[in-house]
């Protein structure tokens, strides 16, 4: 059915899950891996922060970014922001995303980059950090730049 569903090129499934059993959570995993598009498979804020964290430590995944993958906002950077670390130009599309503003690569131009993000930092209000526990800027610049 997702198959047929993924054919029609206009459909994106959100699967919220609300189960901590291993086996029903690697089964709905491996078929948002098949499958890809138009499947986004979530779990609970705290789990997926800590999915994000392996692969974008730099980012701070807040419950409101969980709830725009949540309402099934299709952002494909959202889709893949727990399957691999982002290279320059997602980065500048993550900050782009979260400040409403347009970021240079950092790759491309990293005074200017780090220099917008060190604005928007200082005004706009941090978000709660499920890893850590603790209210956190939404991007860690110094493990950004590292």
């Amino acid at each position: 059915a997702l198959q047929a569903l993924q054919r029609l090129g206009c459909v994106w499934v959100v699967v919220r899950l609300c189960t901590e059993q291993d086996d029903v959570i690697n089964y709905w995993n491996e078929l948002d891996k098949q499958l890809e598009a138009p499947l986004e498979v979530l779990d609970d804020a705290e789990n997926e922060a800590a999915e994000i964290y392996e692969e974008n430590p730099w980012l701070t995944y807040g419950i409101e970014l969980h709830m725009l993958r949540e309402a099934g906002i299709e952002i494909k950077l959202l889709d893949l922001i727990d399957e691999k670390p982002f290279i320059g130009s997602q980065v500048a599309e993550m900050c782009s995303l979260l400040f409403g503003c347009q970021f240079p690569n950092p790759e491309a131009d990293w005074q200017t980059f780090e220099d917008m993000l060190g604005v928007f930092l200082s005004v706009v209000p941090s978000t709660y950090c499920p890893v850590s526990k603790k209210v956190k800027p939404w991007i860690d610049l110094p493990m950004l730049r590292s």
